[in-house]
């Protein structure tokens, strides 16, 4: 039978009986292939500057064989240097030129890098090639991703693990050596007596803090009663102020001579003589005597019960010239509204009406209506379902209620041709 060859290796298995006279030499020669596997060394160079393969021979040497293989040769680029399909592991040292890194491994499936002038340690399972990761004394840094310190001194190490003495972690100081030997006792305040740091409770604590009895803190502001909700603070020279709601004084009656309160809120009582300029909120039940107002007075939606009105006007919102297009009536500027159609299609719109419950109208007049083709909102809801004819020169009067919010609106003709 003759002789066979070993898949990692390729050494010669002889068959028995086989090679009388020539079985010392050839096992001699599988010795010496033996010792390339486990020790050899080879120097190959990239036979151009491509892609290149180890070469491999059975029972004979070959470069592929060896345990250390030094790559040479000039690159232009990162070149592959193929090793056999073959379970084995290599010292690959990549002395090539050029710059570029190469890489180990059997092509079309996952190779290992080797960096330009570096060794690394590869291994191949028959597939796949990986480099395997190691330190060697005096050589790069290990980062500290990998497990290293990415430092060659211990102070540099100790910045890039973050523990530099002085910025991330205190350094030995004897004020602290002070502090770690203060008994640890309920209600003790640390406090420094000018040499040592010592513990002390009490009115002797208050008044190395400056708040004894004799003192006269001078504090920011003060909560009363809670963090949040009464703050008194100093708003500059004899004038505080008082965070909340409501500040209740020692005596039924108080008089303020000759002072200012700006934007109060009273809850209730009797105007009885001229009052300040400004914002007023006034809530609860008061008596006002004659009132002349000096600005506007807002309700801000509430009721005025039982009121006698004399004298009145009602907000003109005068939009002019509409010139076609979307023309928004907005309630806020004015429940009477003028407005002249002109130039082209005018599609109207409502909004800001009362709330829902509330009774909400407006008046618009409206000259040359008719010169133009008017939309109305599809909310508006006409007598007999029919729009009015509006007059192409003159003004017409048109009246629109609501109670749902503008989910509805009623309109109703109150003049036509008015001019």
């Amino acid at each position: 039978m003759a002789s066979t060859y070993s898949t990692q290796g390729r050494l010669e298995l002889q068959a028995t009986g086989e090679n009388s006279g020539t079985w010392g030499s050839k096992t001699n020669t599988n010795l010496q292939l033996i010792e390339a596997m486990v020790d050899g060394y080879v120097s190959v160079a990239f036979a151009s500057d491509a892609n290149d393969a180890l070469t491999t021979a059975n029972a004979s040497a070959d470069e592929s064989r060896n345990k250390v293989i030094k790559l040479t040769g000039t690159l232009t680029a990162s070149r592959l240097m193929e090793i056999p399909a073959v379970e084995k592991v290599y010292i690959i040292n990549n002395a090539t030129t050029g710059g570029f890194s190469v890489t180990i491994g059997v092509s079309g499936n996952t190779v290992a890098t080797i960096a330009n002038g570096s060794i690394g340690v590869v291994y191949c399972d028959g597939t796949n090639t990986y480099q395997l990761t190691y330190y060697a004394p005096g050589g790069t840094d290990v980062a500290v991703a990998d497990g290293g310190t990415g430092s060659s001194t211990a102070s540099d190490a100790r910045t890039a693990l973050g523990l530099a003495i002085g910025t991330d972690v205190q350094a030995y100081d004897a004020g602290l050596a002070d502090v770690a030997g203060v008994a640890v006792t309920d209600g003790n305040f640390l406090v420094g007596d000018g040499a040592n740091w010592v513990a002390e409770s009490g009115d002797t604590a208050r008044i190395s803090l400056g708040v004894g009895t004799t003192d006269s803190p001078q504090f920011a502001a003060v909560n009363v009663g809670a963090a949040t909700d009464t703050t008194v603070t100093r708003v500059s020279a004899g004038l505080i102020a008082v965070e909340g709601d409501t500040v209740t004084l020692n005596t039924a009656t108080q008089t303020l001579t000759n002072k200012t309160l700006t934007s109060p809120a009273i809850n209730s009582g009797t105007l009885t003589t001229a009052v300040a300029a400004g914002t007023w909120t006034v809530s609860g039940t008061w008596t006002i005597p004659a009132v002349t107002a000096g600005g506007q007075v807002s309700m801000a939606d509430q009721i005025l019960s039982r009121p006698q009105i004399e004298d009145y006007a009602e907000t003109v919102n005068a939009i002019g010239s509409i010139g076609g297009g979307t023309q928004d009536i907005d309630l806020t500027l004015g429940n009477v509204v003028s407005g002249t159609v002109d130039t082209s299609t005018t599609t109207f719109t409502f909004s800001n009406p009362s709330a829902t419950g509330k009774a909400c109208s407006f008046t618009l007049l409206l000259a040359n209506g008719g010169s133009q083709t008017v939309n109305w909102p599809a909310s508006v809801v006409w007598q007999n379902g029919i729009a009015p004819v509006l007059t192409t020169s003159g003004v017409d009067i048109l009246t629109f209620f609501t109670v749902s919010a503008g989910a509805t609106w009623y309109g109703f003709v109150s003049g036509q041709a008015m001019a």
